[in-house]
């Protein structure tokens, strides 16, 4: 009894403890047994993934070995790697002949750039300051000449093509820049959003929950009555800053997209540029809401609720609340205003004996979904799902029961939480339990709908064959590779420009490994489960 205490203190969490889980159960209870039939895996409403055309990356993000800017004119953007067809503000600041800043410096400033693009607009040289606007063409080196007066200055620049979408917001930049004093209080800025010569009026806030705080914000964009910018008005943009790829995110997207049925949003690379000058390389992440249902054919009148608690508040796991503390916990974005359906799966269908409860899930969930879900979170190690982070709808009819959606992925393919590190640790865990939500001996995270449907060793042996479909499907070490080469091929050099990226350009190779790494790691777990 003492050693099954140690363990059950020390390596619940781990593939030792998950070995040991049919010996536990057997000493501890006979498990329920599922007493309805369950379609056969195989007949399921699996996706055929798509194939990749031939990609080969660059072999790492890396900025091009510019010389040094010559002269008592320099280009302040300290990366000087330029989208061509782009139009680009640049910050000119004078210096004096021994290379302090010059806040005497005045007159007329002339830009050259010799025939690789075009100068749209340049400002007086004032205290020692100025800014000009240009769209350089080509793709390789560009050598911009400066002229004020008596000062002259050569600045070597390179211009790539850049094969993301590429949005210009235009703002108040002192309002937007001011949005970091205050993170939390969502501020909204009268914005202008262009994205392929369209113009989009919005409001531009700050979005996400301690990301709000990270260097490199996330942004949402509420677009004003009558504009749509891919069938949406809200739209976000995700800095990731985070996670040092850039990929998770994007990557758990696809496992579930490319590898389930689920409803699962869509997600793309972004160019983000305010007033001209290059934020970084964001992800657009398609918001859940009425609009997402509609486009999946799903009635935008059923109940969509996001488990979204307040920090340090009560959590999203599915057991009953203070009735004041539904609208707190879990988000309405569509149907009762009351909480009533949700209430009554809580506190009514989560609370029933073991045989009502076996008669009524059927009806109230939909159990192959909630499965596939739980197997996709399994492959690719999200635990942050477990009390928020996802999305519950019903639909009104036909009743096919509550689906769980998947939503905020970022912790994924290695990357826990911890009570030391918060979500900025750098240790890479691979044997994390894939039952979490269900708690064992007392132990772990808890869900009360991830509880009760686990306990049926039937449901959660198909939870087990679910997510070793997926680690030999879209999750394959080989299929993993194809898919990181093809984001990469689309972001390589839009990631080299990114200054607000957590990674240096030198460190990222590294990176991208652990993922790799994690992928054989993960899938060789999966499969030693029975």
């Amino acid at each position: 009894m003492v050693a099954l205490r140690y363990i059950l203190r020390h390596v619940s969490s781990r593939f030792l403890f998950l070995a040991l889980l049919p010996v536990l159960a057997a000493a501890c209870s006979t498990p329920p047994r599922w007493p309805h039939p369950l379609t056969p895996l195989d007949q399921l409403a699996w996706p055929v993934a798509p194939a990749f055309a031939p990609c080969t990356p660059p072999p790492g993000p890396a900025l091009p070995l510019l010389p040094p800017q010559t002269g008592r004119l320099r280009v302040e953007n300290a990366v000087r790697l330029l989208p061509a067809g782009v139009v680009t503000t640049l910050d000119i600041v004078a210096f004096t002949a021994g290379g302090v800043f010059d806040p005497m410096a005045q007159g007329t400033l002339t830009l050259d750039l010799h025939g690789r693009g075009d100068v749209l607009e340049v400002s007086p040289l004032r205290d020692g300051r100025a800014v000009a606007r240009i769209r350089p063409a080509g793709d390789g080196p560009v050598s911009l000449g400066l002229r004020a007066g008596a000062l002259t200055a050569v600045s070597p620049l390179v211009a790539y093509e850049t094969r993301l979408p590429v949005w210009e917001l235009t703002v108040d930049q002192v309002r937007l820049d001011g949005l970091a004093a205050t993170p939390h209080e969502n501020h909204r800025l009268p914005a202008r959003l262009t994205v392929d010569g369209i113009d989009y009026d919005t409001t531009v806030r700050l979005h996400g929950g301690t990301s709000r705080d990270y260097p490199k914000k996330s942004f949402r964009f509420d677009l004003a009555e009558g504009h749509q910018l891919g069938g949406r008005r809200a739209v976000i943009l995700r800095g990731e800053w985070n996670d040092k790829t850039l990929l998770r995110n994007w990557l758990a997207h696809e496992v579930f997209r490319q590898g389930t049925w689920l409803p699962t949003p869509e997600t793309r690379y972004v160019h983000l540029r305010p007033n001209g000058r290059y934020y970084g390389l964001m992800l657009q992440v398609e918001r859940i809401d009425r609009a997402f249902l509609a486009s999946r054919r799903l009635d935008p009148e059923g109940d969509l609720y996001e488990s979204d608690p307040p920090l340090g508040g009560r959590v999203g796991d599915m057991t009953p609340l203070p009735a004041d503390q539904y609208a707190v916990v879990y988000d309405r974005h569509a149907g009762a205003a009351d909480h009533a359906h949700l209430r009554r799966l809580i506190e009514e269908v989560l609370t029933l004996d073991a045989a009502a409860f076996e008669a009524a899930l059927p009806r109230e969930v939909a159990v192959d979904d909630l499965l596939v879900y739980l197997a996709g979170m399994a492959v690719v190690q999200n635990h942050d799902h477990v009390r928020k982070n996802y999305y519950l709808y019903r639909a009104p009819s036909p009743p096919r029961g509550w689906v769980v959606l998947p939503w905020d992925l970022d912790l994924t393919f290695g990357h826990l939480w911890t009570e030391g590190q918060d979500v900025l640790g750098e240790q890479i865990t691979t044997d994390a339990d894939p039952f979490v939500g269900s708690l064992i001996a007392g132990q772990g995270q808890h869900n009360a709908l991830i509880e009760r449907v686990l306990a049926y060793p039937e449901l959660r042996a198909r939870m087990v064959a679910m997510a070793h479909r997926l680690a030999t499907t879209v999750m394959a070490p080989g299929a993993l590779d194809a898919r990181i080469d093809q984001a990469l091929c689309g972001i390589m050099p839009d990631l080299a420009a990114d200054e607000r990226k957590r990674a240096s350009n030198a460190e990222y190779s590294a990176r991208l490994d652990e993922i790799r790494r994690f992928v054989a790691a993960r899938g060789a777990m999966l499969r030693a489960l029975r």
